[in-house]
């Protein structure tokens, strides 16, 4: 079963062998995270960066930004009770255009606010594989039954 994690949202799963994805990303980012040894991960992703920039949809649903939805994605990974050493992480997104105007640095500012947040958190750079500022079409896979986390980019997979 696939389960779409919509824009400025997340998704936590554990013992369901489900599959989270996203759409395009566009200069938004996903980050996946998933368990090595248990039917256990989650997936979010954003594209405003700054806390001021949620965007209330409806009466019960927000478009949350990276510095709101970051936090709330780790904390309840923590409470579904993962196990930081022992997880896949992988950022990715953030895609970069030639006629990017320079007010519009999105990728940028998100990729900042990720690194900002795991850093707060305790969780070191180097155990996490980023796959962003490319020039391409983007979409992130967290397949809990097989522990990985899929890039698609342009139609390509690249299995992490």
């Amino acid at each position: 079963m696939k389960i779409k994690v919509e824009m400025g949202q997340y998704q936590i799963l554990k013992d369901n062998p489900a599959v989270l994805t996203t759409g395009f990303l566009g200069s938004g980012l996903a980050i996946g995270v998933v368990d090595k040894t248990h039917p256990q991960g989650g997936l979010c992703c954003f594209v405003l960066p700054y806390k001021d920039l949620d965007i209330e949809v409806e009466d019960d649903l927000v478009v949350f930004s990276g510095e709101n939805l970051l936090p709330l994605f780790l904390e309840e990974m923590e409470k579904s009770g993962i196990n930081w050493s022992n997880v896949k992480i992988v950022v990715a997104g953030g895609s970069v255009y030639q006629n990017n105007p320079e007010f519009l640095n999105l990728a940028d500012l998100n990729l900042k606010i990720t690194k900002m947040m795991f850093k707060r958190y305790m969780i070191h750079e180097d155990s996490i594989i980023f796959r962003t500022g490319l020039n391409s079409a983007l979409e992130v896979e967290v397949d809990l039954e097989e522990k990985a986390i899929k890039i698609k980019i342009d139609g390509k997979e690249e299995k992490l």
